[in-house]
């Protein structure tokens, strides 16, 4: 009589098990809006606190050309985000379609520069989307399409990062990075000279377990709880950030994508140098999108037709 209940008991662990990760982990579309919500509450709420809570409080005896100076910078970084972001979320610029590959082959032909190209009746159709693959192409089942020179899906912009948007997306995680320092150096120093610290003890606050024990049991105000907070979100996000940031960097050295460094294909590195390879993501004038997005990018490049270092050594 035992053995049902045994049974049933050893199903419910089971169950257990087979849903503990769907409740850690949530769904792609809920992962989306997860990432974005994170990446402009943390955005909004640093540039608002930087600018009407810690410079109002470090400027005080400060020059007048240097207090705008700083204020400045924090507009300057949050401009830079905005314009950045809204790009890297277009994925439709990245998007593979029929007419893109046509004129892609149509240009390709006109050249008559002597490296081959991939006809359109070469490429494999997408069991998904139905529509040609072109080299480096991989589909996104977030994004529901084929994504040209796909490199990864970001949920902090809900969409994927590829061949059209890679430069924005690499620019924005630079801003990111210099965002988040400079909003933790405005952190450190505005706790500092409101609450100095007597001990090292006392930097035990910047913990949010910490910070969320002291405030609990009242000795330290909310106020100061939100900044412990604030400043561990900085951190962890310029971590984030700068990785991502010098991988991406990695990336266009090795003229590779993060899929083709998982499968260690390195069939594009065309061994030019290091400006022709940062040329070729950002356009001629590469090092100015850290200014100024700018659209432009190489003749013949069009994230369809990929030379390799065998058809370079040939000619």
């Amino acid at each position: 009589m035992d053995a049902p209940e045994d049974i049933t008991l050893r199903q419910k662990w089971r169950d257990h098990w087979s849903t503990r990760d769907k409740i850690l982990r949530p769904e792609p579309s809920t992962a989306n809006r997860l990432g974005v919500a994170f990446f402009w509450i943390v955005s909004v709420t640093t540039v608002f606190t930087s600018l009407f809570v810690y410079l109002p409080e470090l400027e005080t005896g400060m020059p007048y050309a240097k207090s705008v100076a700083l204020k400045a910078m924090v507009w300057l970084i949050f401009a830079e985000l905005v314009v950045n972001w809204g790009l890297c979320s277009m994925k439709e610029l990245s998007r593979v379609t029929v007419r893109r590959i046509q004129r892609s082959v149509a240009n390709a032909q006109l050249a008559r520069d002597g490296f081959p190209y991939v006809p359109i009746e070469d490429m494999l159709p997408c069991p998904a989307c139905q529509v040609p693959v072109p080299p480096r192409a991989h589909h996104c089942k977030l994004c529901s399409m084929c994504v040209l020179k796909r490199d990864h899906h970001c949920y902090f912009t809900a969409s994927c990062i590829g061949f059209s948007n890679q430069r924005y997306f690499i620019v924005l995680t630079f801003y990111i990075a210099v965002g988040t320092m400079y909003g933790s150096l405005l952190i450190t120093s505005y706790a500092s000279s409101t609450l100095p610290h007597s001990s090292w003890f006392h930097y035990g606050r910047y913990i949010p377990v910490v910070a969320f024990v002291q405030w609990f049991t009242g000795n330290l105000s909310l106020a100061y709880f939100f900044l412990s907070v604030q400043l561990f979100t900085c951190v962890l996000s310029f971590g984030m950030a700068f990785g991502y940031f010098i991988w991406e960097v990695c990336l266009i050295v090795r003229e590779q994508t993060s899929y083709e460094t998982s499968k260690n294909i390195r069939l594009y590195n065309t061994r030019s140098s290091v400006g022709t390879k940062f040329r070729e993501v950002f356009g001629p004038y590469w090092i100015l999108n850290f200014l100024l997005p700018l659209p432009t990018l190489p003749a013949g490049v069009d994230g369809i037709q990929w030379k390799t270092y065998k058809q370079l050594k040939s000619q």
